[in-house]
């Protein structure tokens, strides 16, 4: 016996030929008009299962990627706005902990980050405008940083990208062309969950140049 699709759009185009060619000769094969019309119920309930199964499926990868798109937009959003409150004179620790942006002292219940973990990181300035920056990972939870950055007349820090292993280059071209520019960093630990916790490193600021 010929091997049978394993695929399911395989099997359901193995099936269609498996019943016209069983209709065409049902006399030799003596198949009664009771299979016959069994057999094509049969095929019919599992084309409409696959269809099913299929909409299904697209409807909730669908779900899936709008969903993983409104959590970067809101994450962003909200990463922004703790830079912003952590300049902020009127901001405290005690602030902090209400919002969820810092973990309790008790270190915040299973699984939180302890609230200390925060990137120590240097930067300098290599040649054609490359701006290096190097550090050192939370050794046993860390599993990248994120690297955030501000230059020209930027009043935020921005994502610019994210690195697993030191150090990080930032080969972005400079604003005015060819002129020197300041670029000052800030990192953030990320763990395996690809969820950034602790607290920014203190700001690395270098200047770049050709």
């Amino acid at each position: 016996m010929a091997d049978i699709p394993r695929s399911d759009d395989g099997l359901s185009r193995w099936l269609d030929q498996f019943l016209s060619a069983a209709t065409d000769n049902a006399t030799a094969l003596g198949l009664s008009p009771a299979e016959l019309t069994e057999l094509g119920t049969k095929i019919t309930n599992f084309k409409n299962g696959l269809a099913n199964c299929t909409s299904k499926e697209a409807a909730a990868k669908a779900a899936t990627s709008e969903k993983n798109n409104a959590r970067t937009l809101i994450l962003d959003m909200v990463r922004t706005l703790a830079k912003r409150f952590a300049l902020l004179a009127t901001y405290t620790d005690a602030l902090g902990r209400l919002l969820g942006l810092i973990a309790p002292a008790s270190g915040g219940g299973e699984g939180a980050p302890p609230p200390e973990s925060k990137p120590v990181g240097k930067g300098r300035a290599l040649r054609d405008f490359v701006g290096e920056i190097s550090y050192e990972k939370d050794k046993g939870r860390a599993k990248a940083v994120s690297v955030y950055s501000r230059r020209g007349t930027e009043t935020e820090f921005t994502l610019i990208g994210m690195d697993v292993h030191s150090p990080y280059l930032d080969n972005r071209a400079p604003l005015v062309p060819g002129k020197p520019e300041t670029r000052e960093y800030q990192l953030v630990y990320r763990d395996k969950n690809e969820q950034e916790y602790g607290v920014p490193s203190d700001i690395i600021v270098i200047t770049c140049a050709a």
